[in-house]
């Protein structure tokens, strides 16, 4: 018998998707759904909150910087993708729930390659699927997946994903061949409990967030297990879906969604700074999970899962 994760059971039986009838959830026939900005249309994907139109959001996850600057949203409970420019003005949408090309199922992890390509952990349909930068679907992969959430893309273009209920990282070719599976499910050295995101600095090394452990894992470029930190956080949860990026001083930003506040560790795993910013008595940010951080620029871009939106925060802000 396969164990699911009490947090996916929990997520699919308490909290139903954001409106019964989702502009982007497809009836028949079942085919993918894209929308593009309107002329003279200007929504910021920081302005609006919880609903299904662009720049609106139900629980986001991921989220993924091209190297163009444009920005791109895994939208779970809206099953589909938003991209936004490098100022933040809504795009393009796309997707619908579903299991046909071009549709998802909760999303959680994105990823662009250095050429675009833009790779997407479709969650519970248990795939990986591949679009180019104005969503249109080129392929889709499988490769033995039960839940997985997070996906990067290293410098020699392979696809890493982490496959979270397996308790494993994944190694593919941009063509969706497999080409190894690191680690196991397990507490020990290079072993996994729901690893949920991956990210690498810029020598090529790689960083898993493996949630269930309360730590980070470093792996050389082979997935070989080199070193780890333990996290100040995590503490288990429903929500407890951290997500961590690098900056290009080699700095780890990571997200604390049971603590409703973001960590900033060095590569040795001494923190760095905390962002919790508070409103009176109310934290402003709740549940965060995907982060993203400008390797050439000062902003870090957080996923606000329950306020349902997306906050921009500055590396200067951590203390």
């Amino acid at each position: 018998m396969r164990f699911i994760p009490v947090s996916l059971v929990v997520l699919l039986l308490v909290f139903p998707a954001c409106a019964k009838k989702g502009f982007l959830k497809a009836e028949a026939p079942r085919k993918a759904i894209r929308i593009e900005a309107k002329e003279g249309q200007k929504v910021r994907m920081t302005d609006r909150g919880r609903g299904e139109g662009p720049g609106e959001y139900c629980e986001p996850r991921g989220i993924a910087i091209d190297p163009k600057g444009s920005i791109y949203v895994a939208d779970f409970r809206n099953y589909r993708i938003q991209k936004f420019d490098p100022e933040g003005f809504f795009l393009l949408a796309w997707g619908g729930e579903g299991n046909a090309p071009g549709q998802f199922k909760d999303p959680c992890g994105v990823a662009v390659d250095a050429m675009g390509q833009v790779y997407v952990a479709d969650t519970f349909n248990n795939r990986v699927q591949v679009f180019d930068g104005n969503g249109k679907y080129i392929l889709h992969f499988k490769g033995g997946f039960f839940a997985p959430r997070g996906i990067a893309v290293d410098g020699k273009g392979c696809i890493w994903v982490a496959d979270s209920a397996n308790g494993v990282v994944k190694i593919f070719s941009s063509e969706g061949k497999q080409l190894k599976e690191v680690g196991r499910k397990g507490k020990g050295k290079g072993e996994f409990d729901a690893p949920n995101s991956i990210a690498f600095d810029q020598k090529g090394n790689v960083y898993v967030a493996d949630t269930g452990n309360r730590r980070v894992q470093i792996l050389d470029r082979e997935g070989n297990y080199v070193s780890e930190f333990k996290v100040d956080g995590w503490q288990q949860s429903v929500f407890n879906e951290p997500y961590l990026d690098i900056d290009d001083r080699g700095d780890i930003y990571l997200t604390d969604p049971p603590g409703n506040r973001i960590l900033k560790y060095s590569q040795k795993g001494k923190l760095l700074g905390v962002l919790k910013p508070m409103e009176g008595n109310e934290p402003m940010l709740l549940f965060p999970m995907g982060i993203a951080v400008q390797k050439d620029g000062n902003e870090v871009y957080v996923v606000d899962c329950r306020h349902h939106g997306i906050r921009k925060a500055s590396k200067k802000d951590f203390k």
